[in-house]
């Protein structure tokens, strides 16, 4: 079935899910941690430990001619967002605990990971996880709409995005802070330049009709159910449904919508969000599963797209 993408007006919200990195490289303090590859995977059970699974981070690596922090920053999340789109809100889910002294499990208390984004030309300011706990836990810095103070391109995210990680907070010889992964969501919103036209346009404008007569009948092109009584309808008077309470009734609202999407779909001056098999092949779904919440369903998102207007001269 259709994804069911939210349209208001022309535009649409989406997300990417999240992503791992795919690579990884000494950070700005010089010392990297034990093992940061394998923090590119999440493996370490929510709760437990397994401090082979992890990048081991420390607050006072003596490397680079003095005690300073571990740093990594990872890269190569592939985010593959929409050309064009705005950058609402990036996520980062951080997945660690910490071991206290000669690894024990008392560690001190106020230890985190703090964490920060390069966008191309900068890095943002750090964000903090809570204090960490000594078995592995779960940790979100950042949110659908915080963009971390930076105007992201989503053309360049793919290339230009790092995230480094580095440990923090008090430190007794012998403590580590373990980093299980470091994932990311991106959350986007694309200006859509689809084009649609609605099921009374194409009632009223039948010699624009392209591909379809106006007396090919419902059941030459979709797939219906006997049940519904609807095989022999035209595709003209499918366009003037009026719809109702029953189950019948809710396929014809489907109908009249799927006909103006058929329409949309077949004209070469229309650039709509779906091809004609995708059109058939959705309406012939929801038709099938005789379900009228299916087919509602997969009405509102047709109404949408058969609302968002069309220059037929280009």
């Amino acid at each position: 079935m259709l994804s069911t993408m939210l349209i208001a007006g022309s535009a649409y919200a989406d997300d990417t899910g999240l992503k791992n990195a795919a690579s990884y490289a000494t950070g700005t303090t010089g010392n990297p941690p034990a093992d940061p590859d394998q923090a590119i995977v999440d493996d370490v059970a929510t709760g437990s430990t397994n401090d082979d699974a992890c990048a081991l981070f420390r607050t006072n690596n003596p490397g680079g001619g003095g005690e300073v922090a571990d740093s990594e920053i990872y890269d190569g999340f592939t985010f593959n967002i929409p050309s064009g789109a705005t950058i609402d809100g990036i996520e980062v889910l951080v997945s660690g605990y910490r071991t206290g002294s000669d690894g024990g499990q008392n560690p001190t208390t106020g230890a985190y990971f703090k964490v920060s984004l390069y966008d191309g030309s900068g890095w943002t300011a750090y964000q903090n996880t809570p204090g960490l706990t000594f078995t592995d836990a779960e940790y979100i810095l950042g949110a659908s709409d915080d963009d971390w103070d930076r105007i992201w391109n989503a053309d360049s995210l793919d290339a230009d995005f790092r995230l480094e990680v580095i440990p923090a907070g008090p430190y007794l010889s012998g403590e580590q802070w373990k980093l299980d992964s470091v994932r990311v969501k991106v959350y986007y919103t694309v200006i859509s330049t689809y084009e649609g036209l609605s099921h009374g346009y194409w009632k009223n404008h039948v010699s624009d009709w392209t591909g379809y007569s106006t007396s090919d009948t419902l059941e030459s092109v979709f797939d219906i159910p006997d049940s519904f009584g609807l095989d022999d309808n035209t595709l003209l008077e499918a366009l003037d449904f009026q719809g109702g309470p029953d189950l019948a009734d809710k396929a014809q609202i489907l109908l009249r919508n799927a006909v103006a999407s058929l329409l949309n779909a077949a004209h070469p001056n229309i650039d709509y969000p779906l091809s004609l098999v995708e059109v058939i092949a959705d309406v012939n779904a929801a038709l099938a599963s005789e379900d009228g919440a299916t087919m509602l369903a997969l009405e509102a998102i047709l109404d949408g797209y058969n609302n968002l207007g069309a220059d037929l001269s280009s």
